[in-house]
């Protein structure tokens, strides 16, 4: 049986902003992240261009992030890889890195590494509003 992992770069990038600015950089403490967050960083202006513009991550050759993902992987691997499963086979890990931005986009809020909350719905009615393009998918928006 697979089972797959899906949304490692937001969860890369969510665990390496924590640990790089709460534990590491010592800039915010977790409570303030969760407090900009469920805000959708309105009036946390700084503290967003930190998480976004300041924070290692995946994808840019940085070896902080890039072993945060490596940690997240092998936990997930060595907790699931190979267990029986009820019917007598095994669990195999895959990796999903693609198609599953477009669902959990539409469910997930702002997120902390920077990510508000966009949905298609509220960005269709202020392009009436206000002119701003629409959104062309359901997703996290930087």
């Amino acid at each position: 049986m697979r089972i797959f992992l899906c949304l490692v770069k937001l969860f890369s990038g969510i665990l390496t902003s924590i640990r790089y600015n709460v534990f590491d950089q010592k800039k915010y403490t977790l409570k303030k992240l969760l407090e900009a967050a469920a805000a959708d960083f309105e009036g946390y202006d700084k503290l967003r261009n930190d998480l976004l513009n300041h924070t290692p991550k995946y994808g840019n050759d940085d070896d902080y992030a890039d072993a945060q993902t490596l940690r997240i992987f092998d936990l997930f691997y060595h907790a699931v890889n190979g267990r029986p499963t009820v019917k007598g086979g095994h669990f195999r890990i895959n990796l999903l890195p693609t198609t599953s931005h477009v669902y959990f986009g539409r469910v997930m809020g702002a997120s902390l590494d920077g990510r508000i909350f966009v949905c298609i719905f509220y960005l269709a009615y202020s392009k009436q509003k206000t002119g701003l393009p629409r959104s062309r998918s359901i997703r996290h928006h930087q």
